[in-house]
């Protein structure tokens, strides 16, 4: 509150979880207009009492029909410059046991590798699919680098570690093995790259993005990977065009989000 009475903002955007609550509350209490951004069930529950609020896919107010016109919804804003990569940088990287005449399989839970994920690129490593396979990240726990133990027999895992040029390896990539996580999924949707979004990777967490993206994200336990990502690339073609018309969307968010903080700030 000394904060805000002291800057005496034009208005207050609460930002996700805690962010937002805090900063919606305080905007309230202080009389200075505020717009919550929401993506948590606690964030709902409080920020749409109080004032104008932006849902998110990952936000349960997301995927349900409103009535109520203070409650807007954007998909999650990405940096424009995320598109821009370098295809010939990203084969310069590769091992020599990357096949560049065959389709490439991306697997990922962000710069940190989580198990179920780990497990997931080493059982599609021994697998029968006809695809390069990367994983890229950081493991969790140290334990977790046996999943990557390349002298296993017939295993076709390329694991690149944390790397700094993601933008430049995403233009060599057909399909992305995700977590369904909203963010990760939107960069993908720019990249016009299909998903297969792996559950219950991160604490169990599940947000239906694939709802959110129809036709350009499928959903898959670690038990049927191997079948689902037949079925993506079965139907590649179509989940490509769809991932790509979603992507245009995502790219235009952050211009839509600012607008309605402009708009609201104006209107009050």
């Amino acid at each position: 509150m000394k904060l805000f009475r002291k800057t005496k903002p034009d208005i207050i955007v609460g930002v996700i979880g805690g962010g937002a609550v805090i900063g919606c509350l305080t905007a309230k209490i202080t009389n200075i207009p505020s717009i919550g951004i929401l993506n948590t069930p606690t964030d709902a529950k409080v920020c749409t009492k109080i004032t104008t609020t932006i849902a998110l896919p990952e936000s349960t107010l997301y995927q349900t029909q409103q009535h109520n016109n203070n409650i807007n919804k954007a998909y999650s804003p990405v940096d424009p410059q995320i598109i821009i990569g370098n295809k010939e940088n990203a084969l310069k990287n590769m091992p020599e046991t990357f096949n560049p005449q065959l389709p490439t399989i991306l697997l990922s839970s962000g710069s940190t590798i989580f198990e179920k994920m780990a497990i997931a690129a080493s059982k599609l490593g021994k697998s029968n699919i006809k695809a390069n396979i990367i994983l890229v990240g950081e493991p969790l726990e140290k334990d977790y680098n046996k999943y990557f133990d390349n002298t296993i027999d017939n295993n076709k895992l390329i694991y690149l570690g944390y790397i700094n040029w993601i933008n430049d390896l995403y233009k060599i990539v057909d399909i992305a093995v995700v977590t369904d996580d909203g963010m990760m999924i939107h960069e993908a949707m720019t990249w016009g790259i299909p998903v297969v979004a792996l559950l219950g990777v991160k604490y169990g967490r599940y947000h239906n993005l694939a709802a959110v993206f129809k036709g350009a994200v499928l959903e898959s336990e670690l038990e049927n990977l191997e079948n689902i990502l037949e079925n993506a690339f079965t139907n590649i073609d179509q989940m490509k065009n769809n991932a790509i018309k979603y992507g245009e969307e995502v790219l235009k968010s952050a211009d839509n989000i600012a607008k309605i903080i402009y708009n609201h700030k104006h209107t009050k």
